[in-house]
């Protein structure tokens, strides 16, 4: 499914609604190493998908099946 979404991602990025967010990972605390921590506000380094349009992905992916023969 992940590979999916990155090529839809690809093909059309108007099927994702994102938010630009600072993504960061905790490995100083050793209760806490490797914890994700995303925060609003802060300089943004990823995008953040919040929502998909997952009939249209579907709807693509099925398409794309159908006339190649898969």
């Amino acid at each position: 499914m992940y590979d999916l979404l990155a090529v839809s991602y690809a093909i059309d990025i108007k099927l994702f609604k994102t938010i630009e967010v600072n993504v960061s990972c905790e490995i100083k605390d050793k209760i806490r190493y490797g914890k994700t921590f995303i925060r609003k506000g802060l300089k943004h380094n990823c995008l953040l998908v919040e929502n998909v349009e997952a009939e249209k992905i579907k709807e693509i992916f099925f398409k794309i099946l159908n006339k190649n023969n898969i």
